[in-house]
């Protein structure tokens, strides 16, 4: 929808600032060409783009199967042979990975912060009642 409001606005703007120059800019790259047939020739192309998306669609929905063995394989081949060339490479760090978690800025310094801390640092997580072998947690 976003794509079609794009569409929609950005030839309104064509159109207020000259049609037949503006599109003669944008379709055969010069506002000195014909007027008239660079007009004809946008037409023509929007028009196409129009019947090909309500063909595509058409044909999607009589032939879903189809349409996804076509479109897998107009998407899948060019797909794999960049995954082939883009493969990443595994690669080990040089330094050693640390036994802590790095945080993000300073930790805060008030009452409340520091209490909280005491209270994860007692934190136990039991893990009992149907179990085949209970367990008492902690985060040590």
């Amino acid at each position: 929808m976003a794509f079609c409001l794009f569409i929609v606005m950005h030839t309104a703007m064509v159109a207020v600032h000259g049609l037949g120059a503006g599109l003669s800019r944008i379709v055969l790259g010069s506002s000195e060409a014909n007027h008239a047939g660079a007009i004809a020739l946008a037409t023509a192309g929007i028009l196409f783009v129009i019947a090909l998306h309500v063909g595509a669609t058409v044909v999607s929905k009589r032939k879903p199967r189809a349409t996804r063995a076509v479109t897998g394989a107009l998407i899948g081949i060019p797909e794999r042979l960049i995954s082939r060339v883009l493969r990443p490479s595994a690669r080990t760090l040089s330094t050693p990975t640390p036994s802590y978690h790095w945080i993000n800025g300073r930790p805060p310094v008030d009452a409340a912060y520091r209490n909280h801390i005491d209270t994860v640092r007692d934190w136990r997580l039991r893990v009992d009642g149907l179990v085949e072998a209970p367990a008492d947690l902690s985060l040590e």
